[in-house]
């Protein structure tokens, strides 16, 4: 038996370092994704939720802290705005799934709800309309994140993360990973 929970132990470090791992990759696929469609972000972070009490049975989270304070210039900046989001919003799933090998419904939830959400202000006819532009941008996405610059940039923002997250506070400042998309090649 002492066999048995020695094992279940092990599994669970490797269960917590995966989740760890797949989850800077998620949020630098929002950060990354961000950085080249002009959504401004103020930092990003992985926490554990052990000390967080709002998060019962959650071992590990993360957040991308988007600046919406920028308002618009007219209807269609707004729709471009909206639409850069969404993009932004998918690619944390999108490079999760990379990672992982498979898509995390539960993780991505939030995701989706924004998406959705956004997706709303983009199109007329919450039917058909809606799941067109969704598909559109998905797509969009995806392409965006298989391109082997963007997906290098998306791995140097992940082990940073990872990094502060084993030895700092856990939060990379929006200039930090600009410095560190620059050093992988990507634009300055």
């Amino acid at each position: 038996m002492t066999e048995y929970l020695h094992r279940i132990k092990i599994q669970q470090a490797r269960d917590c370092q995966l989740d760890f791992v797949t989850l800077a990759y998620h949020e630098a696929g929002h950060a990354v994704a961000g950085f080249h469609y002009g959504c401004p972000f103020k930092k990003i972070s992985l926490l554990s939720y052990d000390l967080v009490p709002e998060y019962p049975g959650k071992s590990v989270g993360g957040i991308v802290d988007f600046d919406d304070s920028r308002e618009p210039s007219d209807d269609i900046q707004a729709r471009e705005w909206v639409r850069n989001a969404i993009i932004a919003t998918y690619c944390g799933p999108i490079a999760e799934r990379k990672v992982r090998g498979r898509y995390n419904h539960g993780g991505a939830k939030h995701d989706l709800q924004k998406i959705i959400m956004a997706g709303e202000a983009l199109a007329s006819d919450l039917d058909q309309e809606l799941m067109n532009v969704l598909d559109q941008v998905a797509e969009e996405a995806e392409v965006f994140l298989n391109t082997p610059q963007v997906w290098k940039e998306v791995e140097a923002v992940a082990t940073a993360l990872l990094k502060v997250a084993i030895f700092k506070n856990g939060v990379l400042t929006a200039a930090e990973v600009e410095k560190t998309i620059q050093a992988a090649g990507g634009p300055t």
